[in-house]
């Protein structure tokens, strides 16, 4: 007779609920010690560990290692970078509106430049494999079509609709510029098919190759190449996205911007984007504030 199969994997989820039960509690006591600057970070933190139901067995790994990231850093200097790693974490495996409204939150106080940085150096915590499925995950939610839509249905205002799906783009486009090197030597991309090939399949890792070509120089005829090919796919949103990311590389190459009189190149507040401000984003129903 056959021994009944051990479920001990079953145990995980609950024990990992647990532990963010756990460490909620202390992080709400810990917000009472903290200077005002520090609440939203704590309650983007709160607003992740407040969704472990939602954890899926996929996940558990990289679950395990975030709680782990939050309990081995409990100073205030470490703030910052664990919202920014929560808030990765949530991009990847939530994709809630709340999550899309906390990274424009964190670009408007931190900068863009800076979180991506945060989110890079805390975010390689989570991963568990080299080809970072956490940080491909994260911004292909950045970078999703329908998140106008789904942001209009959830009854944030028109003029914040713009402001954080233009985060969410400036926010992957800085997370794809980390780690790069610009002397790395890439094979190009030279049909519309291989565009759509990247796009759907390829991993963080891939996009940093041809991001190195864009900053190489992102006026080169590869960077018009680029987006010529991206229009040929016939898909509007790849189009619009490669436009996006070839902008912003000029951009963020450009001296005498606002990103290099904020001393940090390719670093602006959110809130130069458009009308209103992180904290009106956070204030509409729905937003992750409120759940802190």
């Amino acid at each position: 007779m056959a021994t009944p199969a051990l479920h001990v994997i079953d145990l995980r989820p609950r024990a990992l609920a647990r532990r963010a039960g756990a460490q909620r509690e202390l992080l709400v006591a810990r917000r009472r010690r903290v200077a005002p600057g520090h609440q939203r970070p704590l309650s983007i933190v709160a607003g992740v560990l407040d969704r472990a139901s939602g954890v899926t067995g996929r996940d558990l790994d990289a679950w395990e290692r975030l709680l782990d990231l939050l309990a081995d850093h409990d100073g205030t200097a470490a703030i910052e970078g664990t919202a920014a790693a929560a808030n990765l974490f949530a991009l990847a495996v939530f994709d809630d509106v709340t999550d899309h409204e906390a990274l424009t939150d964190l670009a408007g106080l931190l900068g863009h430049q800076r979180l991506a940085r945060l989110q890079h150096r805390h975010g390689s915590a989570l991963e568990t494999h080299p080809a970072l499925p956490v940080t491909t995950r994260a911004i292909r939610r950045l970078l999703r079509p329908d998140l106008r839509a789904r942001l209009l249905a959830d009854a944030c205002p028109p003029e914040l609709v713009a402001e954080v799906d233009a985060a969410s783009l400036r926010g992957a486009h800085a997370l794809l510029c980390q780690g790069v090197d610009r002397s790395w030597m890439v094979p190009v991309l030279d049909a519309p098919e291989e565009v759509l090939d990247i796009v759907r399949r390829g991993t963080v890792t891939e996009w940093r190759h041809q991001m190195a070509l864009l900053m190489r120089d992102p006026w080169s005829a590869y960077a018009v190449r680029l987006t010529e090919l991206a229009e040929q796919t016939g898909d509007a949103r790849i189009a619009s996205v490669v436009t996006g990311l070839v902008e912003l590389s000029r951009e963020r190459a450009t001296p005498g911007t606002d990103q290099v009189r904020h001393g940090d190149s390719g670093d602006r507040p959110v809130a130069a984007l458009g009308a209103g401000g992180p904290a009106d984003a956070a204030r509409h129903l729905g937003g992750a504030t409120q759940h802190g």
